[in-house]
Parts: structure tokens; C-alpha cells; sequence
């Protein structure tokens, strides 16, 4: 019985750690695209000449 319970408390752990890695790695690969689409028409909007 206690062995039972101390698998599921390790599935529990697992689950909420692959959970932060998966919403960790979107928050970066958000980040790397917009910072690369800002860097990109920042100087775009910022520069008056053509």
C-alpha cells in the first residue's frame, strides 16, 4: 500500500515538472520570435528616411 502511494506521489512530481518545463519552453520561444520581430521594425518605424 505505501509503495503505491509513494509511486503516485513521484507521477504527481513528474507531471507538474514536465508541465513547467512545456510552459517554460513556450515563454522562450515566444520570446526569441517577438524580440526578433521587434528588432526587425523597430529601426523600420524609428528611421524617417526611406
Amino acid at each position: 500500500m505505501e509503495r503505491g502511494r509513494w509511486n503516485r506521489q513521484v507521477k504527481e512530481e513528474m507531471q507538474s515538472g514536465w508541465r513547467l518545463t512545456l510552459f517554460l519552453c513556450c515563454i522562450w520561444i515566444v520570446t526569441i520570435l517577438y524580440g526578433e520581430l521587434i528588432a526587425y521594425w523597430l529601426p523600420l518605424w524609428a528611421c524617417s528616411w526611406p
